[in-house]
């Protein structure tokens, strides 16, 4: 596991290996206060930093962004954290994220552009769920593929 922290969003990473060890998804936990408004901009450039550095330095099949420990009130600068391993992996590339009461509420606002079915579930309350969610949609990937 890695740890940074930088102002006040800090982040820690880990590589969770699946059943049977067949692939790894990759867990991208924030934490911290993500600044108000227009203040959340660095946060999320920082964020998307880190995606970006992290899903292309190691192999991974799928993303879960844990916020389970971030405060978020408001901010559109979040969504292009949402962005941004689709942006770098394609749009088919399996990211949910963890949440908790800290952020769930605000974020249960922005629905991901990239989402296509707007009863699709994104958000998470625990991470076996996530988990689960994004075995699924590996595995819906890998039969695409074929």
């Amino acid at each position: 596991m890695i740890n940074v922290n930088i102002k006040d969003v800090s982040v820690s990473l880990e590589n969770l290996p699946t059943p049977n060890n067949c692939y790894t998804v990759l867990i991208i936990k924030f934490g911290g206060k993500f600044g108000i408004g227009s203040k959340g901009k660095e946060d999320s450039d920082f964020m998307e930093e880190i995606i970006k550095l992290t899903i292309n330095s190691w192999e991974t099949y799928g993303l879960i962004l844990d916020f389970s420990h971030l405060e978020y009130q408001w901010g559109n600068s979040i969504s292009d954290v949402f962005w941004t391993a689709k942006l770098e992996k394609g749009a088919e590339f399996p990211v949910v994220i963890l949440v908790s009461n800290l952020c769930k509420g605000a974020l249960e606002g922005i629905r991901p552009l990239y989402q296509s079915n707007s009863d699709e579930k994104w958000l998470f309350d625990t991470l076996d769920d996530a988990i689960l969610e994004i075995q699924k949609q590996i595995n819906i990937r890998s039969y695409a593929e074929v």
